[in-house]
């Protein structure tokens, strides 16, 4: 089932990302999340998720909620996304998922020539209830050059 996800304020600006909501930033937000993609570039998850077992052993309560784990997956691995324009989950049960897709799509670049950056994340939870990411991949939509989600980079 896919549905949109919305945060709190405080949640976002405590992982270092703004919007006053996860959905409502952009005014179409599903052109945003259809947009054409060619390819991701994989990102690697081995680091992040032992913080996450890490942060499970302190019993930190983000890492049984797999879009708080996704945003800060992207939060630790990114170059500098500054606000959120979309996050957008599937899981694969309504009750009960042992398995999410979450694409988070960011703005804000550093990077005057990347537009948007898109990132998709397929993520699995274990016997304790603890998400982890399995596969990530990153794709940009650049502000001159290629109008899509690519892996390639911007001119």
């Amino acid at each position: 089932m896919l549905k949109p996800i919305t945060m709190s304020l405080a949640f976002l600006v405590g992982l270092g990302l703004t919007t006053s909501s996860v959905l409502a930033v952009d005014s179409n937000p599903a052109e945003l999340y259809y947009a054409s993609v060619e390819s991701y570039k994989k990102m690697p998850t081995k680091a992040f998720n032992v913080e996450i077992a890490q942060a499970a052993k302190a019993g930190e309560a983000w890492v049984k909620d797999q879009s708080q784990v996704a945003l800060r997956f992207v939060r630790s691995s990114s170059a500098g996304i500054t606000s959120v324009e979309l996050l957008w989950r599937e899981d694969n049960s309504v009750e009960k998922p042992s398995a999410s897709s979450v694409t988070i799509i960011g703005d804000g670049s550093l990077d005057d020539s990347v537009r948007s950056t898109r990132y998709q994340l397929s993520l699995k939870k274990d016997k304790q209830g603890i998400w982890f990411p399995r596969k990530a991949g990153k794709a940009q939509r650049c502000s001159r050059g290629h109008n899509y989600f690519s892996a390639e980079p911007c001119k």
